[in-house]
């Protein structure tokens, strides 16, 4: 009885490593898109990168 029992422990632990190591190795396919948002709060009208207000 115990060994049945060690050899199915032994069996879930090496399935959960194999299964681990196989879904770290998968490459992510997300790409991040930028989405760049005009804002009209800044005013610089000298161009010194200083706001004039």
């Amino acid at each position: 009885m115990k060994r049945i029992v060690l050899i199915l422990f032994a069996s879930g632990a090496f399935l959960l490593m194999a299964t681990t190591v196989a879904n770290a190795q998968q490459k992510e396919n997300t790409t991040e898109k930028t989405v760049q948002v005009n804002r009209t709060g800044f005013v610089d009208s000298n161009g010194d990168g200083v706001c004039d207000h």
